[in-house]
């Protein structure tokens, strides 16, 4: 059973405000659940947001899910006493518990915020499938039977300067070029010296699908993003990457309203 992780990043700056509107997919993504062949489950891992400036509510509607109203429906807070992050992002599925997806429907992204609000959407998907090879991942016994060591990768790339789509794309190496050739190593989750939205990676050991983090101000829940969710649901969900191919593995970041790059620590575990 091939699996992949995948990444449905939604955006739309300056809301009209006062009532929900549609989300559009970033440049190269697709509201519509991908068909990976007969058998394939897929499943929402977690999804998160951000806006720039105030509260707002979010929703996710589809005929498939629960209805076509307002379908999983989450609050936003905006907290303005958090300095420079002010809930840019907020994590809104409880950790234990995840939404079944069904391949081929078509997702409505909504908010409902303050006019002139900038807004960014994100949500982490598993798709499990018999047709697709997908992604090299390992599970948490498997990463901690083989830790060597743990080893931050400096990386920065930029969100876009003005709008709440994806920025330029960046090489991990190209920064910080220290992981050791023909290694193989776990991406455990990151840190950040600011907060921003989402964190896209992708490459060869993706499979070339973007899967996505939140940048969120609290590190303990970003530092080990993918072994706690792994550990979480005793799932393969811990991405693999072999340092041949760190030259053709890239890093993207979006945050609500556009800004300056952050400073990221991709922290890995070296595997032996």
């Amino acid at each position: 059973m091939g699996r992949v992780l995948d990444d449905i990043t939604t955006f739309k700056d300056s809301l009209t405000g006062g009532a929900f509107e549609a989300l559009a997919a970033v440049d190269g993504e697709s509201l519509a659940i991908r068909w990976l062949g007969e058998g394939t489950r897929v499943t929402l891992l977690e999804a998160w947001g951000g806006n720039n400036t105030t509260k707002m509510d979010v929703s996710i509607r589809s005929p498939l899910l629960h209805d076509n109203t307002r379908g999983i429906r989450w609050a936003h807070m905006f907290n303005p006493t958090l300095s420079g992050a002010d809930g840019n992002p907020q994590l809104y599925l409880p950790p234990y518990w995840r939404q079944p997806y069904q391949p081929t429907d078509t997702l409505i992204v909504e908010v409902n915020g303050t006019a002139a609000d900038d807004v960014t959407v994100s949500q982490l998907l598993c798709y499990e499938t018999p047709n697709e090879i997908g992604g090299r991942f390992l599970g948490h016994a498997e990463v901690e039977a083989r830790l060597k060591n743990l080893v931050g990768i400096r990386v920065s790339p930029a969100p876009h300067a003005t709008t709440s789509t994806y920025g330029t794309a960046e090489a991990i190496n190209a920064d910080d070029d220290r992981l050791k050739a023909n290694t193989e190593y776990a991406l455990l989750g990151f840190t950040t010296d600011l907060p921003f939205t989402t964190l896209g990676i992708f490459g060869p050991d993706t499979g070339n699908f973007t899967i996505p983090m939140p940048g969120h101000w609290d590190e303990s829940k970003t530092a080990g993003w993918f072994y706690d969710m792994a550990r979480r649901w005793s799932e393969r969900l811990v991405p693999v990457i072999n340092s041949n191919n760190k030259g053709v593995t890239f890093v993207k970041a979006a945050t609500a309203g556009g800004g300056g790059p952050p400073l990221i620590s991709l922290l890995f575990a070296e595997l032996s």
